[in-house]
């Protein structure tokens, strides 16, 4: 219930946004400011994933209190728009993100484009030659599959997006296709290339990724 009126405010919130006008906003700007954009974005995003479930965790444990008679009203009303505001800014920062997105596809120069996926290739400067141990590339692991998984939603709501201006266009959605495969591949080449160079260099055996697929499907299981 508490989760259906999180997402039911915020569905209200963000309806009143004009997505016309950010989208122009980002269009003016130069390659190298969106560049700097998009790296900002990448950045909150995964800060705004790692402290929002810290407060839905907080809001559904002081939910739980609360029926049981040992919480006060007033912390579970705090947490929930404590909440709510962290969901709406979350929901305009993958927002903006997937309009970034959009002007890259749609440019005729397709430089910033090319810059978000090289961009992909800077995770692996920053990760190959750290300390890592089962438990790090265990969260790791999960961070890159959210992040393939959140990317291919930004890609399918882009494709959708731009198929609607032609009418669904068949043509079109081939021409959409390279783009939209370079960047899916070249995520999963750098994780691919990332997580043999981590396990390598850290003495780490291949059986742990087994041990991985087998914790993601059990919380397949679970969820579903």
């Amino acid at each position: 219930v508490i989760v259906g009126l999180v997402f039911l405010i915020c569905c209200i919130f963000i309806r009143n946004l004009d997505i016309s006008v950010i989208y122009h906003v980002i269009r003016g700007q130069s390659v190298i400011k969106l560049y700097v954009i998009f790296n900002i974005l990448d950045i909150l995003d995964k800060l705004f994933a790692s402290f929002g479930q810290d407060i839905l965790d907080t809001l559904f444990w002081t939910t739980t209190q609360f029926k049981k008679g040992k919480g006060n009203k007033f912390q579970v009303i705090q947490y929930f728009i404590l909440c709510v505001l962290y969901v709406f800014l979350h929901t305009i920062l993958v927002l903006v993100q997937s309009v970034t997105l959009n002007v890259a596809v749609n440019s005729h120069s397709k430089a910033l484009l090319t810059i978000i996926v090289s961009n992909q290739f800077v995770e692996l400067k920053g990760s190959v030659f750290k300390r890592f141990d089962r438990f790090n590339l265990y969260q790791m692991s999960c961070a890159d599959a959210r992040e393939r998984f959140q990317n291919f939603i930004l890609i399918s709501i882009v494709c959708l997006r731009n198929l609607t201006q032609y009418a669904y266009s068949t043509d079109y959605f081939w021409e959409l296709v390279p783009d939209f495969l370079m960047v899916m591949v070249s995520e999963v080449l750098v994780d691919w290339v990332k997580h043999a160079f981590i396990t390598k260099f850290n003495n780490i055996s291949a059986e742990v990724s087994s041990s991985i697929i087998h914790s993601y499907a059990i919380f397949a299981i679970f969820i579903a």
